[in-house]
């Protein structure tokens, strides 16, 4: 009966450092002000939105021109500094000095 007890107990305790660490994770302990996670945030948005838009305009346009249009969305946005077409895709320069 003893050795269910201690069984149970180290369970326990591996569970409850488990969440911990997870909650630790969730609740942003990057380093990063409001701002930089907020920055950070709408880079994400960007690049997905610029995700599919590629996905549409290539269904549709010759990819030459898709890769143009997708360089001048990427322009377009106030956050982005350079975009620059490459052999292996667009190189994204922003105004925080992120690169994607």
């Amino acid at each position: 009966m003893k050795k269910i007890y201690w069984i149970f107990l180290l369970l326990l305790i591996v569970f409850s450092a488990c969440k911990k660490s997870t909650d630790e994770n969730n609740n942003n302990n990057t380093g990063w002000t409001e701002q930089e996670q907020a920055f950070y945030n709408s880079v994400i948005t960007l690049q997905d939105k610029a995700g599919e838009n590629w996905t549409t305009w290539s269904q549709t346009m010759d990819s030459l021109e898709a890769i143009n249009n997708l360089q001048q969305f990427f322009l377009s946005d106030p956050s982005v500094t350079s975009a620059i077409i490459g052999s292996q895709g667009i190189a994204v320069q922003y105004s925080n000095g992120m690169r994607g």
